[in-house]
């Protein structure tokens, strides 16, 4: 399942305790022009339309109007999360467009939807890519899973890859897929898949959530945030916010830090126990070193055999120390 896929690599990435934190953030993309092509259901261009693009609070960042040939470009776009909207012979439209690369070209069709790929039904009509996928792509893609499960990932890559060359538009073995290069630390061929998987669905809360975790890794923070909070809006989990937590440290936003991962806490089903080391970080941080050992002491009720449970100890018998040495020799 999805949730499994992600969740597996979400323990894999967690922060280590006292782990230096030396980054400079990058700024968001700013100056950028995000460029497109505006084409209708046939694959002709549409050309005279006036656009909008808002972002993801409905404040409008850019107007445009399409040439000759249905392109478009807004300008001093920053990365992010935006909807292009307009009307198409009188039908609103809103498309959701997630700019990471000024480079790319966005693609948008109006006036219906293309049309899939389809086969002959034995009963009469016709069947959707996804139910025609079904026999063959679906049976490809949980035996993928099964090889992940089994730390089986050339097995798993190759499975996955097969459904997706059964069914081109499926967008579930695109996200599975994702989430395999995000545990071999292969950040780019994530980010690829996970954005194919977003074209069928684009309120994906999960594959939001591995982008701006995937983005984090590559040091794109302030886009990782965009695609985390539009995460949030959509659906709030766990995994978001876990993720959020692991930015904010890195932006030296350690209220913020504590904050989301007290969120992921909170939420149904609640993140995973590593939420506490975040937590702590943030203490650290702050130098609130009994919250830190409140926090340290949590996870290792909750975890105790985990990975991370030896350096946690090993931090929170320093902290013990420190705290028991009069105040002026405290760290």
């Amino acid at each position: 399942m999805k949730r499994f896929a992600f969740s597996f690599y979400v323990l894999l990435c967690c922060f280590g305790l006292m782990q230096a934190q030396t980054e400079n953030p990058p700024t968001p993309g700013k100056g950028m022009i995000l460029r497109g092509i505006l084409q209708d259901a046939a694959g002709a261009p549409v050309s005279g339309l006036n656009l909008e693009l808002t972002n993801w609070s409905g404040e409008i960042v850019g107007t445009a109007m399409t040439e000759s040939d249905g392109s478009f470009a807004f300008v001093n776009v920053a990365f992010g999360m935006y909807y292009l909207t307009g009307s198409y012979h009188g039908e609103p439209f809103r498309h959701a467009l997630m700019f990471s690369n000024p480079m790319a070209l966005a693609e948008i069709h109006v006036g219906g939807v293309k049309p899939p790929i389809a086969s002959a039904n034995p009963a009469g009509g016709t069947v959707s890519v996804n139910a025609l996928a079904a026999p063959y792509a679906r049976k490809k893609l949980e035996a993928a899973r099964k090889a992940l499960r089994a730390h089986q990932i050339a097995r798993a890559l190759e499975l996955s890859s097969a459904a997706i060359e059964r069914a081109p538009q499926w967008a579930e073995p695109y996200f599975f897929r994702g989430i395999v290069h995000l545990t071999q630390h292969q950040y780019h061929q994530a980010v690829s898949d996970l954005n194919r998987s977003l074209e069928d669905n684009p309120q994906d809360p999960m594959a939001l959530a591995a982008l701006g975790s995937a983005m984090q890794q590559l040091g794109q923070y302030q886009l990782a945030l965009a695609y985390l909070n539009y995460a949030d809006r959509v659906k709030p989990i766990w995994q978001s916010y876990f993720t959020r937590a692991q930015v904010e440290l890195k932006l030296h936003h350690p209220e913020q830090a504590i904050a989301d991962a007290g969120h992921a806490l909170s939420l149904e089903p609640p993140g995973p126990a590593q939420c506490h080391i975040l937590r702590a970080n943030g203490d650290l941080e702050l130098h609130h070193y009994d919250d830190a050992v409140r926090e340290l002491k949590l996870f290792l009720t909750l975890a105790p055999n985990s990975p991370e449970a030896g350096q946690a100890r090993t931090v929170l018998g320093q902290l013990r120390a420190a705290m028991a040495e009069p105040p002026g020799a405290r760290p």
